[in-house]
């Protein structure tokens, strides 16, 4: 890590790499990263598909993960990012990408023409 991190980055961060931290917060670390990636793809399917359809992407990705994504040794494959453990560096990227490019999208584009006529 960059020695310009504050201190209570590095606190936090190491708090959360210690062995001594509670199942639950791992579980919940894990939770929260699974939710804002998910969320995020869900906002992407709303501008790609409609708000009607929007839970498309995630159960999309959601099946093949848990059907494919386990390595014959045991390890999550690298694109199957929601089943990675609490640690996972490229899990935590991926789930902030996804979730960062479905709030731009959100934020930036016009809802569909179909939905916008169907509003009135």
């Amino acid at each position: 890590m960059s020695s310009s991190a504050s201190p209570g980055l590095r606190a936090l961060l190491a708090y959360g790499r210690s062995r001594n931290v509670p199942r639950a917060a791992l579980v919940t670390v894990a939770a929260v990263r699974n939710v804002a990636g998910h969320l995020g793809l869900a906002m992407i399917g709303a501008r790609l598909f409609g708000s009607g359809l929007a839970w498309l992407p995630p159960l999309a990705m959601f099946g093949p993960t848990l059907l494919a994504g386990v390595r014959w040794d045991n390890t999550p494959e690298p694109w199957a990012w929601s089943i990675h453990g609490p640690h996972s560096t490229p899990a935590a990227i991926t789930a902030a990408a996804l979730c960062t490019a479905g709030l731009c999208l959100a934020a930036t584009t016009t809802p569909r023409r179909a939905e916008r006529e169907e509003q009135g």
